[in-house]
């Protein structure tokens, strides 16, 4: 049966995924709704693996932060697969060049030099000019070696995927090479509405959600999309409830379409 996707507010839908579980209800992702863990070594045979088998793709996600850290996802992305985050850069007092410097550093030590198929830029800041710096910031990161686009990019509906592509055991990071993704995780709060905090760790979030985006643009869109009637309903125990529900109403549409011809064949039989 089809994989269902959220869709909604994050104020709504997201929000019942956010509080189902966890020591501190404050958290955004309390323990049962974070991205599995892997060790440097499971790492490693991700990236030998994505060098022999085909449809794996090297995306990077930048959050440049500005007052706050900047932030850099480096992740290999497979359609069936799922997301793995296995690297990161997350420091703040850096400029452009110097970033762009350890983000090739890296490319080059750790991905041993695999090509980049994508960056992707929070789409908030990539044409935003300063008065210090009237060029407007992607061509300045495109201009030291780091060319991209911007993330596609809608903050509710990002959540929902983010949360329900988490659940779906589809994302997958290392925290022995990923320590601010890791503190973020276990600290990154909501406030009293129940909305995740903006400030205060979340550039690092940011980034991964960018990539969880991607993955859901790109390669789900086979995957059945509920109504918000739904999801509101929509729990593990009641999964293959929902599914089996779909798969009747399929049955029933097929009937009331076939139903003319039905009625045409009674009829002529019986008289």
């Amino acid at each position: 049966f089809p994989v269902t996707i959220l869709l909604g507010k994050t104020e709504g839908l997201a929000r019942r995924l956010i509080d189902t579980g966890g020591d501190d209800p404050s958290l955004v992702f309390p323990r049962d709704c974070r991205p599995k863990p892997i060790t440097p070594v499971q790492a490693q045979e991700i990236l030998h693996l994505s060098n022999t088998e085909p449809g794996w793709r090297l995306v990077e996600t930048i959050d440049p932060g500005w007052a706050d850290k900047c932030a850099v996802c480096f992740a290999l992305i497979h359609p069936i697969k799922g997301v793995y985050i296995l690297n990161e850069y997350f420091k703040s007092g850096r400029t452009v060049s110097q970033v762009a410097n350890v983000v090739k550093h890296i490319e080059q030590e750790y991905f041993k030099g695999k090509k980049v198929d994508l960056r992707l830029y929070d789409p908030h800041h990539i044409n935003k000019t300063t008065q210090e710096s009237p060029v407007a910031n992607y061509t300045i990161w495109r201009d030291a070696g780091l060319p991209g686009r911007a993330a596609n990019h809608t903050k509710d509906r990002s959540y929902s995927n983010m949360f329900e592509l988490i659940l779906k055991g589809l994302i997958y990071y290392v925290p022995a090479n990923c320590p601010g993704l890791e503190r973020s995780l276990r600290t990154h709060r909501k406030d009293a509405d129940g909305i995740p905090i903006e400030k205060g760790g979340d550039d690092i979030i940011d980034a991964m959600r960018y990539l969880c985006n991607y993955y859901h643009v790109e390669y789900a869109k086979k995957i059945h999309l509920a109504t918000p009637e739904e999801l509101e309903a929509m729990t593990p125990a009641r999964q293959a409830y929902l599914a089996q529900l779909n798969y009747y109403n399929n049955i029933i549409k097929q009937v009331y379409r076939n139903l003319p011809y039905l009625c045409k064949h009674y009829w002529e039989r019986k008289f």
